[in-house]
C-alpha cells in the first residue's frame, strides 16, 4: 500500500510519524517527515502487508502541545492471481 500526505504543524516544527495498525495488533511505521508551522510538508510512506484487512493509520508527534493538520491519500493495488 502506498500512503501520501501533506502535514503541517501548528507551531515550530515537530518530526510526524505515520504508523499503520493492524487488526493484528501489528504496529508499522510507515514513514516520517519534518513538518514546520506555515507551510505544508510532504510526507510519502508505505507498507508491505502480509494478510488483507482493514488498517487504522496514526500520526504521531513527541511533542503533545502540536495541532497537526493533515490531507492524505492511500493508493492500494489488489493482486490478481487469476492470470491468463
Amino acid at each position: 500500500m502506498n500512503f501520501s500526505a501533506w502535514v503541517q504543524i501548528s507551531e515550530g516544527s515537530e518530526t510526524v510519524d505515520v504508523i499503520f495498525k493492524t487488526t493484528h495488533g501489528e504496529w508499522i511505521r510507515g514513514g516520517s517527515v519534518v513538518a514546520k508551522h506555515g507551510c505544508w510538508s510532504f510526507l510519502k510512506g508505505g507498507m508491505v502487508a502480509h494478510l488483507s484487512g482493514p488498517v487504522e493509520i496514526f500520526f504521531v508527534v513527541m511533542c503533545l502541545l502540536h495541532l497537526i493538520y493533515v490531507n492524505f491519500s492511500l493508493n492500494i493495488i489488489e493482486v490478481c492471481s487469476d492470470l491468463v
